[in-house]
């Protein structure tokens, strides 16, 4: 994912070694660029100063819309998860979680 992104306009560390040779570690790995930033655990980011917020906010967006113009077939990524309906799969999903947890609790 971070190959496919790496020449869009979304931002993601530069990856300096993948492998996957099992022998290694027993699981394919990768080493990436270190990059600073900070988690938030709000999305209201308690804290933080108006204007700074403002700024989170818009570079939020920005990337996201950088990910939406992303055309995963021309990012090599044709084969990552199920192309079309989308919000279908997921409305259906939700549907039958709440089913079940709904029947779990009436007993």
């Amino acid at each position: 994912m971070i190959g496919a992104l790496r020449d869009s306009d979304v931002p993601v560390p530069e990856v300096f070694f993948y492998s996957d040779d099992l022998s290694v570690v027993g699981t394919p790995f990768y080493v990436m660029e270190f990059l600073n930033g900070r988690v938030w655990s709000g999305q209201s980011l308690p804290g933080i100063a108006p204007a700074e917020r403002r700024a989170v906010y818009a570079e939020m967006n920005r990337v996201m819309a950088a990910l939406h113009r992303v055309q995963p077939d021309r990012a090599g990524l044709s084969d990552f998860g199920r192309a079309g309906n989308y919000s279908g799969r997921q409305i259906t999903r939700w549907t039958r979680d709440f089913a079940r947890r709904y029947d779990a609790l009436r007993g």
